[in-house]
């Protein structure tokens, strides 16, 4: 990940206060509109209005239009802000060493005591009648980033829809989601170890095509630059890092062709009826990665779920399964520390995540989240020159990116309000690489939205 540097964070902070300052007037007005509309709202809609969204009801797309004037015209000139604030406390068996290998989101917790997660800014409003825009600035401890900038078309000509910008890629359902959607207080395993810890996106564009019948399908394909820092299974890595997937030697690559970008796909589909709605859908992305001129990856992915409803509309219950497969075709490369030839091989990893989530009231959620990891094919360590240690293959297992891993971790959440949500989660950690095995960690979460409220 990116952060800004002192002089460019207080040159941000600035500009994020310009901007609050502006759009101010209009928020309030907003705020004040979308009161007025709900003053009305009888205890039915109040029973949905609080009820928690399932897996399902997440399905996220950032390009649903803003609120629009009767017959479609755009309220130009009006944006809509929240700021999302997320803070977790927690205690673990594990040292804040190895909890940082535990969680591998950028804003997982980190460490034992307390964690500032983020504090999400976000914008959005019609260009003009043609256009939709979203942006998303993130604030932690370490500093300010851009998280989304992007604009789509407004309606949907056609079933068509066309999106331009810097965001998260429609791969797979957690992926495209910011933090504060989570169901859990942390990032999926697969996602963190496959898809980076800041979630696989970057500068690109798309187009989606959307049919709703005999039953709601879409078909999404996208670009993106494949030198994004967060695009870590293709050309992106760290700032000042020598190495890429498994520890092998990572070269600068440009682009110079279209195959040198990340092709992205995504195929999604839902059927529901009164009481019930099935989501399947399965993705795909394919580009070059950072081992040589020859080294490509393939990524793929299955994702499926169910909820149910109570006839007042209300979740009772939902069902998510996702399986995320990352093919790392790494090419023959050199150890820059000792000129060492490190083969071409091929590495596979792969993980799943199951998660379920009962509503017994409209403010309460129990969940049961189960995940696994696993990989194939030895990591490769960097020789030091300066130590004099020579290159070498290592088992796999000794790292926290590719060993075998499996977590459970059951949620207990109360929501009193769509503007709030308190989370204690318990993780039960067992992976190859730590002491002992196994870890033991709680987490207390707190979540709170600040602003107009924005249906995901």
């Amino acid at each position: 990940m990116y952060f800004l540097g002192r002089s460019q964070l207080r040159l941000a902070r600035s500009i994020v206060v310009a901007i609050l300052l502006a759009i101010l007037p209009s928020a309030m007005l907003a705020a004040e509109d979308h009161a007025e509309d709900h003053a009305g709202h009888d205890h039915a809609h109040d029973e949905v209005r609080h009820a928690p969204q399932t897996p399902q009801d997440a399905i996220h797309d950032h390009g649903d239009a803003p609120p629009r004037l009767a017959g479609g015209q755009p309220i130009v000139h009006q944006v809509n802000m929240s700021l999302d604030v997320r803070t977790v406390a927690g205690a673990s068996t594990a040292t804040d060493t190895q909890i940082s290998g535990l969680k591998l989101g950028a804003h997982d917790p980190k460490r034992r005591g307390f964690t500032l997660q983020e504090a999400e800014l976000s914008l959005s409003g019609s260009v003009d009648r043609w256009l939709d825009a979203q942006a998303y600035i993130v604030s932690t401890p370490d500093g300010i980033e851009l998280e989304e900038a992007f604009a789509t078309t407004a309606g949907r000509p056609y079933g068509l829809r066309l999106k331009a910008g810097y965001y998260l890629a429609d791969f797979g359902v957690i992926n495209p989601k910011h933090p504060h959607e989570w169901l859990w207080l942390d990032q999926p395993l697969a996602n963190g170890r496959i898809l980076g810890p800041d979630g696989m996106r970057g500068g690109g564009a798309g187009i989606s095509y959307l049919i709703e019948r005999p039953w709601r399908s879409e078909l999404q394909v996208a670009a993106h630059s494949a030198d994004d820092p967060t695009m870590v299974s293709f050309l992106g890595r760290e700032e000042g890092s020598a190495a890429t997937i498994g520890g092998r030697p990572a070269i600068d690559k440009t682009t110079r062709s279209m195959a040198d970008l990340v092709w992205v796909a995504r195929w999604s589909n839902s059927v529901s009826s009164d009481r019930v709605r099935a989501n399947l859908g399965m993705s795909g992305a394919i580009g070059p990665n950072a081992t040589g001129p020859g080294g490509k990856t393939m990524l793929g992915g299955l994702d499926a779920g169910l909820t149910w409803r109570s006839s007042g509309g209300r979740p009772l219950a939902s069902l998510q399964v996702e399986w995320i497969f990352r093919d790392f075709a790494a090419d023959e490369s050199i150890d820059p520390g000792d000129g060492t030839v490190v083969p071409s091989q091929t590495l596979v990893d792969q993980g799943v995540g199951i998660q379920l989530l009962v509503h017994p009231a409209p403010d309460w959620e129990v969940g049961l989240r189960w995940e696994y990891a696993t990989a194939r094919g030895d990591d490769y360590v960097l020789a030091d020159p300066v130590a004099v240690v020579p290159g070498s293959f290592t088992d796999r297992g000794k790292g926290a990116l590719r060993d075998d891993r499996m977590r459970v971790s059951p949620l207990i959440a109360w929501r009193p309000s769509e503007h709030a949500k308190l989370r204690l989660q318990y993780d039960y950690d067992r992976a190859d690489h730590l002491a002992g095995d196994v870890a033991h960690s709680a987490w207390l979460g707190l979540e709170i939205l600040i602003g107009a409220h924005r249906d995901h």
